[in-house]
């Protein structure tokens, strides 16, 4: 059995398992990885069909996961080839960062953003956020920017 093929069914079992618990806390988790190995398979509907279940688990009573769902919903959009959804997404996302002061996500966000448009003022804004809150990831930014 291949590694994606196993991380599906522990997955799977780990979802069944909190559905029958009742453990609406890790049931979204768990919707979330098995949504990023349908998206490693290029099974991009099952994926968006996994991630948009598990957000609205997340809306119902996990809001300080929101951002991140946002944004993951954006990143997937976008993988999957569907710019307009994935727009959508990302500006949820970079709305509701805002609001709240999130910077990570926010300046996730806005890399997502940049990235699927092309932007070089998001992705620079992006770098400035990401520089101060995740190095890393303001390096892979700056990767997406060189590549314009």
């Amino acid at each position: 059995m291949g590694k994606l093929a196993l991380a599906q069914q522990h997955l799977t079992e780990g979802l069944d398992l909190a559905r029958e618990v009742g453990d609406r806390y890790t049931e979204p988790l768990l919707l979330a990885g098995l949504a990023d190995v349908h998206k490693d398979l290029a099974r991009y509907d099952k994926a968006i069909e996994l991630r948009l279940a598990a957000h609205e688990i997340i809306m119902e009573g996990m809001r300080g996961h929101e951002s991140d769902s946002l944004n993951g919903l954006g990143e997937l959009y976008a993988e999957a080839g569907l710019a307009d959804q994935a727009r959508q997404w990302f500006e949820r996302a970079i709305a509701v960062t805002g609001e709240r002061g999130e910077r990570h996500q926010h300046g996730r966000a806005l890399a997502g953003l940049g990235r699927l448009l092309g932007s070089r003022e998001h992705l620079l804004a992006a770098i400035d956020i990401l520089d101060a809150v995740s190095p890393l990831e303001a390096e892979q930014v700056r990767q997406a920017l060189d590549a314009l």
